[in-house]
């Protein structure tokens, strides 16, 4: 049995549920004030660059943003949750706990504990990663996030089975999570199981064609396969995205 290589997290993307919600909350609130004051209403808060600069995986310059965000607006704990993000990107996890921590201080919210958590990982925190999962499932037991992420730390752990069961709860509640086939991928490699990874890396690679680690996954079941060609391609664009083994 094959152990499963450890996840880099330098293209990893976390648009979970919650942050589709504070979307769709602000943009119900401005269409609301702009009805009633269409004046007023045409400079509302209305979904801001830094996320859209996160789904293109443009963290250093989604980090620029909410730094100064945060100057005008110290408070705003989704800001400090979304820096946390783009640190995360940029593979900077003492940051990102950092950031995480900020957003938690001033309010608790789901996904301020799955950004926190995931930094978790990459530190080698386990045990710290886990808790704050487990924080989140309290405060949202539907949260795909959550199941992702301890799926990702039992994958570390050599806890196949429960990683599997994880990260298809994971899908279940949120069938657009790349980054949980990208970790059951990354399992069904360990298990010896090459045609299931490479269909979750295909689906992976569908939602989310910028995720480095998926084609490093990729390369490996088509390497165990025999289909040398078709792994060096795999390896080379996981180079290109800046993937490093």
């Amino acid at each position: 049995m094959k152990k499963a290589k450890k996840a880099n997290s330098t293209t990893s993307r976390f648009l979970t549920t919650s942050r589709i919600k504070s979307v769709l909350r602000r943009a119900v609130s401005v269409a609301v004030t702009f009805l009633l004051a269409p004046a007023a209403a045409f400079g509302a808060d209305l979904p801001d660059k830094g996320e859209q600069l996160i789904e293109k995986h443009q963290f250093k310059e989604a980090l620029a943003f909410y730094n100064s965000k945060l100057k005008d607006h110290a408070n705003d704990a989704e800001a400090y949750t979304a820096k946390a993000e783009a640190l995360i990107g940029l593979g900077k996890f003492e940051q990102a706990v950092d950031a995480a921590t900020a957003a938690l201080k001033i309010a608790e919210d789901e996904e301020a504990y799955c950004q926190r958590a995931f930094a978790y990982i990459e530190l080698e925190k386990p045990s710290l990663a886990l808790l704050d999962c487990s924080k989140a499932l309290s405060l949202n037991p539907k949260s795909s996030e959550a199941y992702r992420i301890r799926g990702e730390v039992e994958a570390e752990q050599d806890q196949y089975k429960k990683a599997l069961e994880d990260c298809s709860i994971a899908l279940k509640l949120d069938p657009k999570n790349a980054d949980a086939f990208r970790v059951r991928a990354t399992v069904c490699v360990a298990l010896e199981e090459y045609e299931r990874a490479l269909s979750d890396c295909q689906k992976a690679i569908a939602l989310d064609p910028l995720l480095g680690e998926v084609y490093f996954v990729q390369s490996q079941a088509y390497s165990e396969l025999g289909k040398k060609d078709l792994a060096q391609q795999a390896r080379k664009k996981a180079k290109e995205l800046g993937y490093k083994e």
